[in-house]
């Protein structure tokens, strides 16, 4: 299974994420789309591919899935994966830099904890399906204090019929979402 970290951003958090592997002492190309990330991390092997298409568990590769803003008034949460499967028997460099992610991801408030999903300080805003993902959800500055400020937050991967039930719900509330394209 690949390694996971849930992330909380907007703004210049994204910057500051972004940074983070920028300033990596490794080789890596970096393949920029609108939603997500990718890096290859070069000085630690080569792609390897099945068929057309690159073997995701078996290639020094991290995603990572930008956060976004959506239907005008709600965040997407991030998430960052290191995608080798066994990861560190095949690349311990990237082992380790999985553990300074770690590390350094843990100097953030953890917003959501997978092991205690019930005492979540933060369900209220924490929306969607957030809390079905078995992963810990770490809130990065800005987005950390937009929540304390009542930001209401989703999975990247919700669809437009659960992002719409909220939106209907979040209307109770006071809150209008924008109309959906």
């Amino acid at each position: 299974m690949p390694t996971q970290y849930g992330i909380l951003g907007m703004g210049t958090d994204i910057a500051l994420l972004l940074g983070w592997f920028e300033n990596l002492d490794l080789p890596k190309a970096t393949s920029e789309r609108e939603e997500t990330v990718w890096l290859h991390f070069v000085g630690l092997g080569s792609l390897q591919k099945e068929g057309e298409d690159v073997n995701q568990t078996a290639s020094p590769l991290a995603c990572i899935i930008k956060p976004r803003k959506v239907r005008g008034v709600l965040w997407t949460t991030g998430e960052v994966v290191f995608t080798p499967t066994p990861l560190r028997a095949q690349f311990p460099a990237l082992h380790a830099v999985t553990r300074s992610f770690k590390k350094w991801l843990f100097g953030f408030e953890r917003v959501f904890d997978r092991r205690r999903p019930d005492d979540c300080l933060w369900s209220y805003y924490l929306e969607g399906s957030i809390r079905n993902f078995d992963v810990d959800l770490f809130a990065l500055p800005e987005a950390y204090k937009e929540l304390r400020n009542g930001q209401y937050f989703v999975h990247h991967r919700d669809n437009p019929t659960v992002v719409d039930d909220l939106c209907r719900q979040l209307r109770l509330r006071g809150i209008e979402c924008d109309e959906a394209l």
